[in-house]
Order: structure tokens, then sequence, then C-alpha cells
């Protein structure tokens, strides 16, 4: 899902000329790694309420 930035040439030149390109590309990688690690999280938090959810249905 990253960040998409929309550049035009003269821009892209200016970004190039403040190494602002890999500093963006780096930020859009670790918003990929956020995003990645958010969905584990979401993930396990899911399963451990299912596992309750099946532990409260057996008693």
């Amino acid at each position: 899902m990253g960040l998409k930035f929309k550049k035009d040439d003269f821009l892209e030149k200016k970004f190039e000329d403040f190494g602002l390109d890999s500093l963006l590309s780096d930020v859009d990688q670790r918003a990929n790694e956020a995003k990645l690690a958010a969905e584990k999280f979401i993930e396990k938090e899911q399963e451990q309420l299912a596992k309750k959810k099946d532990e409260k249905k057996g008693q």
C-alpha cells in the first residue's frame, strides 16, 4: 500500500539534487514495514480472541 508520490521531470530533478528521492523511498519502505507489522499484530490478536471464544464455548 505504500505512499505514492507523483513527480514531474522538474520535481524529479530537484528531488535528486537534494537527495529526497532516496529519502522518499526509505519512508515508503518503512511505511510498508509498519503496515506488515500491524497486519501481523492484528492477525495474532484475532487468533487470541478466537481462542478465548472457543474456550468459553467449551465451558
